[in-house]
């Protein structure tokens, strides 16, 4: 937790306060804003993560770690499954009673079967063993979900859940580094070739007055 440090009534700077009481901070002004920078970058990327965990937990407390799946899974959902589903329940919704049992070709988790899920409007989690997959909830699912939980039923079908986009992961976010020097061509990955500059001609005869005046002025 970033506070501010007071001596005599009077702020003189901000530190970061770790575990154990250990008061970390730096008086150059600088690096103490590189330093709250990179810890506040940290408390961000792990919110979300955090929140995930404990939401998943809350009804499968066995679950110690939300992790982003890298592949698309294809659910099918049965009439049978429809007619089964309790609505407003996110671990019984028709979704989530079609995920039972199902298999996933992540690596790492071969030979797993989904035992409980959880279904919310945007969001899919897959509990594989201790692990929970993350998954991103199709919009056709999410309309089916809204039509369920105001008793219009859902509709049977094949849905097919998808990994979530770079800029929505659990993890850190990392972009490439454009080039500093020239930029980057988007098609091949590589950057654009030196171009050299030109001399600016002029094109008027007052700017042919200019040059040879400063060339005269060069020359004297």
């Amino acid at each position: 937790m970033i506070r501010a440090i007071k001596l005599d009534g009077n702020t003189v700077g901000t530190g970061v306060c770790q575990k154990g009481g250990f008061l970390d901070w730096l008086e150059d002004e600088s690096q103490r804003k590189t330093h709250e920078r990179i810890i506040m970058n940290k408390i961000k990327k792990t919110t979300v993560a955090k929140k995930a965990l404990a939401m998943v937990r809350k009804d499968h407390p066995w679950v110690t770690k939300v992790k982003d799946a890298t592949k698309p899974l294809t659910l099918v959902v049965t009439p049978e499954q429809s007619a089964a589903a309790k609505p407003l329940h996110p671990c019984y919704c028709a979704i989530a009673l079609s995920t039972i049992g199902a298999t996933t070709n992540e690596p790492g988790f071969e030979g797993l079967t989904c035992t409980a899920p959880i279904i919310t409007k945007t969001t899919v989690y897959l509990v594989f063993g201790k692990t929970a997959l993350r998954y991103k909830n199709p919009p056709s699912a999410q309309a089916q979900v809204d039509n369920f939980d105001i008793g219009r039923g859902f509709t049977p079908g094949t849905y097919v859940l998808r990994p979530f986009g770079t800029s929505s992961t659990l993890g850190p976010r990392r972009y490439p580094q454009p080039s500093r020097n020239r930029a980057i061509n988007l098609v091949t990955g590589k950057p654009y070739p030196k171009t050299k500059v030109r001399d600016r001609r002029p094109t008027t005869m007052q700017g042919y007055a200019k040059l040879l005046e400063k060339k005269l002025g060069a020359a004297a």
